[in-house]
């Protein structure tokens, strides 16, 4: 073969090799966070709702559970469910937007869930055997956070 008809074989070869590179790259994991979602649904977050957001820590009692699920106004409540999918209430309370809390968590500690895992979470039984089940959705990172919360 001469040397001509070498070059262009080899150039053609890492034309495709970057071209495949470029496809990969540009089909990148998407994200879901609180504020997207609300932006998506043009009911975005206020300053003061992000700010209690972005500091929100998980504590010892449900207080904290509360606190996240009491930030919303009833638009942005009904898109974090539409989101989300929904639970119900406890103690026959009102339905409310699924896994927010783990949403907000995962999303402070820098592992937010991806579309894929909201997908395969929404399809998930509500209750004890569904909470065992999201383990299985969860990210290594997102599990060691599991573990840091629940102490396991």
């Amino acid at each position: 073969m001469n040397a001509p008809k070498l070059v262009t074989i080899l150039i053609v070869m890492v034309s495709f090799v970057l071209l495949f590179a470029v496809s990969v790259s540009a089909q990148e994991v998407k994200t879901v966070t609180v504020a997207g979602i609300l932006e998506k649904a043009k009911c975005p977050l206020t300053e003061e709702q992000a700010k209690k957001l972005k500091e929100f820590k998980p504590g010892g009692d449900r207080s904290g559970f509360r606190a996240v699920y009491e930030l919303f106004d009833e638009k942005q409540t009904t898109a974090l469910k539409e989101a989300l999918g929904s639970s119900p209430g406890r103690n026959g309370g009102p339905e409310r937007p699924r896994n927010l809390f783990f949403t907000v968590i995962f999303e402070n500690s820098g592992c937010p869930f991806t579309e894929d895992q909201i997908t395969k979470m929404k399809e998930l039984p509500t209750g004890k055997e569904g909470f065992e089940k999201m383990r299985e959705v969860f990210t290594e990172k997102q599990n060691a956070i599991m573990d840091e919360m629940f102490n396991r």
